[in-house]
């Protein structure tokens, strides 16, 4: 009969193969963003306003703090697939 650490390694197995079969996984979140600049002049501070992008970001959290990346497009679709 097989003890209970047995069972355990056993559990630890499949889960570790099954997650093998996922792939890579990349924490974190990839949004479309539109941008206002600030400019008095600018496009995007008429009305309506017409902002710039859109614009491909991936944030994510490291030690508490957000940090944001913009992606081009070929990124944005590589990321996608995580």
């Amino acid at each position: 009969m097989p003890t209970r650490l047995e069972n355990y390694q056993r559990k630890y197995r499949a889960l570790a193969a099954e997650l093998a079969g996922i792939g890579f996984i990349s924490p974190g979140s990839l949004v479309l963003r539109e941008t206002s600049c600030g400019k008095s002049g600018c496009r995007c501070q008429g009305d309506p306003p017409r902002r710039h992008g859109p614009y491909y970001q991936w944030s994510r959290a490291v030690a508490g703090k957000t940090v944001s990346r913009r992606l081009d497009e070929h990124e944005a679709d590589l990321y996608r697939d995580w």
